[in-house]
């Protein structure tokens, strides 16, 4: 006969599904591990992951280019002459440069 009038639907008016709504906007909104944090690290792990690949090959590279310089004085001398400019006592070096562009 007379019917209240509730301002919310009746799933709503559950203390469970209250609770439950209360928990999940907690965890994912207010939590100091939110789900904006979470994406943050995230990212920021799969970017540290991808630097460290990056270094271990670079030092794999060098490992090589050190054996390959220690077990070949030629290669030593065609770096040691290219990268450092360096010279014998009986020779001169003349470094020829490209010309600047204003």
């Amino acid at each position: 006969m007379y019917q209240k009038i509730y301002p919310f639907p009746s799933w709503l008016r559950n203390k469970y599904v209250v609770v439950l709504l209360f928990f999940a906007i907690w965890m994912l909104l207010l939590d100091r591990y939110n789900l904006i944090s979470q994406v943050r690290l995230y990212h920021t792990l799969k970017s540290l992951e991808r630097k460290q690949a990056f270094y271990e090959k670079e030092i794999q590279h060098l490992r090589e280019q050190k054996q390959i310089l220690l077990n070949n004085p030629q290669q030593l001398e065609k770096v040691a002459r290219e990268q450092f400019l360096m010279k014998r006592p009986n020779e001169d070096l003349y470094i020829i440069l490209p010309p600047q562009k204003p």
